[in-house]
C-alpha cells in the first residue's frame, strides 16, 4: 500500500544527467515514473520557480499531454493532491459586473448554454456593392465572429513612368475613378444589426480543461506571425516564405498571419495549486466525461453570408434589414 512518503518526489528521484524542468517532464511520462504519484507533485517537479511566478516550458496543448498522461499512469486511483481544496475554492469562471467591451451597454441576457451576455445591439449601415465579410475570434464573446465591412476604392499606387506612358497605369485609374463614382452615389441599403453578446459571467458553465488553462495562464494563449519578402515578424519561428499561401506578395506586402500557440505556461502559484483546478475540472461531470478540448462557438450564422450575398443584388430595393448575428450556444 503506499504510504504519503513515496506519494511525492524525494530528492534523488530524477536521476542527475536529467537537465532542466522539461527534462524532467519528458522522463516522468515515459515507463510509468508518474503511477502512484500525486499530480501535484508531477506539476511542481516540472516547473522553473521564481519570486512571485513560476513557468512551465509548455503551452497549453502540451500541459494537458502531461496531465493526461498522468492519468492514463493512474487509471483508477487518481491522487490530485495531498489535502482536499479548499470549499471557496472556484474555477476561472467570467464573472464581471459590466460589459468587458463597453461599460455604457446595460442590457443583458441569458443564453441557451445559461451564460449571461451582453444584449447591447447597433445597426450598421454599408454600401452593398463595397461590402466584405471576415470571420475572426471574438475574445470578449469567447466565440467566432462574422463581421461585416465596408470598403472604400483605394486609387493605384505609383504613377506613369517619366519617359512613356504606361498604359496599364491609366487604365487602373480609370477603373478606380469609376468604382469612387459608383461608391459615392450608392446608398447604404446593406444593413446589420451587430450584437456585441460579450460574456459577463459563465459561472455553473462546463470549462474544458483547455479553457481552463488558457483562463490560468498569465501568458498569451496564442500569438500571430506575418510573413513578408524580408522575413518574419518572430525571429524564432521558421515559415517557408515560398510555400506561404496566405501571402499576397506586392512589394513588401506581409501575409495573412498565422495563429502559433504559446509554448511556455506561467502563474502566480504552485504546481499544488494547478492540482487542485485540474481535480475540479474532473469533477464537473462524472465517469470522467468533463471536455478536455473547448469547442469555438459561432456569433453568427452561415445565414449572414446569403444576406451578404443577396445584398450585392438589392440596389433598387428599399431600405431594410438583411443581416442579422446570433449566437448559437
Amino acid at each position: 500500500m503506499s504510504t504519503k512518503s513515496n506519494l511525492v518526489f524525494g530528492e534523488n528521484y530524477f536521476p542527475k544527467n536529467i537537465s532542466g524542468p522539461q527534462g524532467r517532464a519528458i522522463w516522468l511520462q515515459e515507463n510509468d515514473r508518474m503511477k502512484g504519484k500525486y499530480l501535484g507533485a508531477c506539476l511542481d517537479g516540472i516547473r522553473w520557480g521564481g519570486e512571485t511566478t513560476v513557468m512551465y516550458e509548455m503551452g497549453t496543448r502540451q500541459m494537458i499531454g502531461f496531465i493526461q498522461e498522468w492519468m492514463n499512469q493512474n487509471k483508477g486511483s487518481l491522487l490530485w493532491h495531498e489535502k482536499q481544496p479548499p470549499k471557496n475554492f472556484s474555477l476561472p469562471y467570467t464573472d464581471l459586473k459590466e460589459c468587458p467591451s463597453d461599460s455604457s451597454h446595460e442590457r443583458t441576457v441569458k443564453d441557451m448554454g445559461g451564460r449571461i451576455r451582453c444584449a447591447h445591439q447597433s445597426i450598421i449601415e454599408l454600401k452593398p456593392s463595397f461590402v466584405d465579410a471576415y470571420r475572426t475570434f471574438d475574445e470578449r464573446a469567447q466565440a467566432e465572429r462574422i463581421s461585416f465591412i465596408e470598403e472604400t476604392p483605394i486609387a493605384p499606387g505609383g504613377g506613369p513612368d517619366e519617359d512613356e506612358e504606361d498604359k496599364q497605369y491609366d487604365k487602373d485609374y480609370k477603373k478606380y475613378e469609376k468604382q469612387l463614382a459608383k461608391f459615392e452615389n450608392e446608398d447604404p441599403v446593406f444593413i446589420a444589426t451587430d450584437l456585441c453578446y460579450a460574456v459577463l459571467s459563465d459561472k455553473g458553465d462546463i470549462l474544458s480543461l483547455e479553457e481552463i488553462l488558457n483562463r490560468l495562464n498569465l501568458n498569451r494563449a496564442t500569438y500571430t506571425v506575418y510573413c513578408t519578402k524580408k522575413g518574419l515578424t518572430h525571429d524564432f519561428h521558421s515559415y517557408d516564405i515560398v510555400r506561404c499561401k496566405l501571402g499576397e506578395w506586392d512589394n513588401d506586402m506581409e501575409c495573412l498571419g498565422h495563429t502559433v500557440y504559446t509554448n511556455n505556461t506561467v502563474h502566480d502559484f504552485d504546481g499544488w495549486y494547478l492540482a487542485w483546478h485540474v481535480q475540479r475540472w474532473h469533477e464537473q461531470l462524472p465517469d470522467g466525461k468533463a471536455p478536455v478540448l473547448g469547442k469555438r462557438k459561432s456569433i453568427s450564422t452561415e445565414g449572414d453570408l446569403l444576406d451578404f450575398i443577396r445584398a450585392k443584388e438589392m440596389l433598387s430595393k428599399p431600405k431594410r434589414e438583411i443581416a442579422s448575428t446570433a449566437v448559437e450556444a
